[in-house]
């Protein structure tokens, strides 16, 4: 994911969203530039867009784990 240079380069800033679906379709509804789709890591999701001025920026969301989830 963040190794993935091609895609994430020249990312200038990230956006944290609870809904990455719901971030995603709004901002496609307001005209905004998204460049590819949301990549989907499993707990970790992720789009890019372009703000008005052409700048590459990020929208990302995870999943929190609960306390349960963290104990062996």
């Amino acid at each position: 994911m963040l190794s993935d240079s091609g895609h994430n380069a020249g990312v200038l800033f990230n956006y944290f969203t609870p809904d990455i679906r719901l971030a995603h379709d709004t901002m496609k509804e307001n005209g905004v530039e998204i460049v590819g789709e949301i990549k989907d890591f499993g707990d970790f999701a992720e789009f890019n867009f372009k703000d008005l001025e052409g700048n590459l920026m990020m929208v990302c969301s995870w999943q929190k784990k609960s306390p349960i989830d963290s104990q062996s």
